[in-house]
C-alpha cells in the first residue's frame, strides 16, 4: 500500500515537471513567433530606407542657353555668375569675366551624373545636413528671365572608404536625398575661383619693352622662330642664356588669383613709378601693361590696348611694308576694334597676380635688366 502511494506521488511530480516544461516550451515559441512577426513587419522599412534609385540631375536633353545664371550660397558668401552679351560674367567681382570652361563642365556634371537616390530617416536625414549645416550650400540655376529652374541643397560630406570618390549628400528639387559626386565641388567655390584666370592676348607676342621713364629699358622682338634681344648692350653686359626665354614664358604664364573691387591708383599701390611692359601682338595691337603692388605687397596689374602711329612708332617693332591704302585702311580698322575689344574686357579692372608668377619681370626683385 505504502509502495502503492509513493509511486503515485513520484508519478504526480513527474507529471507537474513537464507541464512546467511544457509551458515554458510555450511561452519560449510565443516569444520566438513574436520575434519572426516583428522582424517581418520591420522589413519593408529597412528594405525602403536601403532601397537606392540613379536619377539625372537634368534631362539629357536640357538646353544650356536656356541657362542665365548660377547663384552659389555657402560658407563663402553669394555667388552670382550670370551670362552677358559678351560671356559669362561674376556679380561679386565687379562684373569681371568667369571662366567658360567652368559653366560647361558645370553644366555636363548637372546632364551626366547619376545621383544616387536613398530614402533617409529623419535622423539620417540630420546627420545628412538637411536643413542645411554651416558647411552646407545652395547652388540654384535660373533661367535668362531669373527664374529658378532648379535649386540643389547640399549638405556634409560622405567618408571614402579605400579610395572611393569623395560624395556629398544632396537634397534634389522634389525633395528627395540623393549622393552626388561631381556637383558639390562647385557649391563649394569662392568667387574668385570662378573668373577667367588667363590673358591669351599676351600668348604669342610678337615684341616686348620694358619702359623706364617714357624710353624702352631693353626690347625682345620674335625672328628667325624664336625671340631675341634687340637693344644694344654695352660692352660690359652679357646677355643671360635664359633670360629673353624666361621673360617671355612668364608674360604667357601670368594667371589672376582676383580682381578687386575697382581700380587703384599709384599713390594706393604704393608705387609711384609702375613698371610698365609694351607688348605689341603679331597683329600689331599694343597693349600696355602696368605693374604695380598692393600696401599688402601684393602684385597688381593693369591693362589697356591702342593702336595710335606714334605708340606704333615708340614701341612696336615696325618695318615698313609695301601694303596698299586699301589694305592699310582694313588693317587700321581691325587694329581699332581688336583695341576696342580688349579695353572692353580689361581697362576697368586691377587684377591681382598668382605670386611669383611675375617675379621676374621685375628688375627691382631679380636684376633682370643687368642680366640683359
Amino acid at each position: 500500500m505504502r509502495l502503492h502511494l509513493g509511486l503515485e506521488k513520484t508519478l504526480k511530480e513527474n507529471t507537474m515537471s513537464m507541464k512546467s516544461a511544457y509551458r515554458s516550451l510555450y511561452i519560449a515559441i510565443a516569444l520566438l513567433a513574436a520575434a519572426i512577426v516583428l522582424h517581418v513587419a520591420m522589413a519593408p522599412r529597412h528594405a525602403a530606407k536601403e532601397t537606392h534609385e540613379d536619377v539625372q540631375l537634368l534631362a539629357p536633353d536640357f538646353n544650356a542657353e536656356t541657362l542665365g545664371s548660377v547663384v552659389v550660397r555657402n560658407a563663402h558668401g553669394v555667388t552670382t555668375v550670370y551670362r552677358s552679351p559678351e560671356g559669362w560674367r561674376i556679380k561679386e567681382k565687379n562684373d569681371f569675366f568667369a571662366h567658360r570652361e567652368d559653366i560647361d563642365t558645370l553644366v555636363f556634371a548637372l546632364c551626366s551624373e547619376n545621383a544616387r537616390t536613398t530614402s533617409l530617416s529623419e535622423s539620417l536625414r540630420q546627420e545628412a545636413g538637411f536643413p542645411p549645416q554651416e558647411d552646407g550650400a545652395t547652388l540654384e540655376l535660373c533661367d535668362l528671365d531669373g527664374n529658378a529652374l532648379a535649386v540643389y541643397q547640399l549638405g556634409r560630406l560622405l567618408e571614402n572608404h579605400d579610395n572611393t570618390p569623395q560624395k556629398r549628400y544632396i537634397l534634389l528639387p522634389d525633395q528627395r536625398t540623393a549622393t552626388s559626386q561631381y556637383l558639390f565641388p562647385f557649391a563649394d567655390r569662392r568667387a574668385a575661383e570662378w573668373l577667367e584666370k588667363s590673358i591669351p592676348e599676351l600668348l604669342a607676342p610678337a615684341a616686348v619693352a620694358m619702359v623706364k621713364n617714357g624710353v624702352p629699358a631693353w626690347q625682345i622682338v620674335f625672328r628667325h622662330n624664336r625671340y631675341q634681344l634687340k637693344t644694344p648692350l654695352p660692352e660690359d653686359q652679357t646677355v643671360s642664356p635664359t633670360a629673353v626665354e624666361q621673360v617671355i614664358k612668364t608674360l604667357q604664364e601670368i594667371s589672376i588669383i582676383d580682381v578687386l573691387p575697382e581700380k587703384i591708383t599709384l599713390e594706393q599701390s604704393g608705387q609711384a613709378k609702375p613698371v610698365i611692359l609694351v607688348v605689341t601682338r603679331k597683329d600689331g595691337l599694343i597693349m600696355f601693361l602696368s605693374f604695380g603692388k598692393t600696401p599688402q605687397g601684393l602684385m597688381t596689374l593693369q591693362m589697356t590696348a591702342e593702336t595710335s602711329q606714334q605708340s606704333q612708332q615708340k614701341y612696336a617693332d615696325a618695318t615698313d611694308t609695301d601694303e596698299s591704302d586699301e589694305a592699310a585702311a582694313i588693317r587700321r580698322q581691325a587694329l581699332e576694334k581688336a583695341a576696342a575689344d580688349f579695353n572692353k574686357r580689361y581697362v576697368k579692372w586691377t587684377f591681382l597676380l598668382k605670386p611669383f608668377s611675375t617675379e621676374v619681370l621685375f628688375p627691382e626683385l631679380l636684376k633682370l635688366t643687368e642680366q640683359l
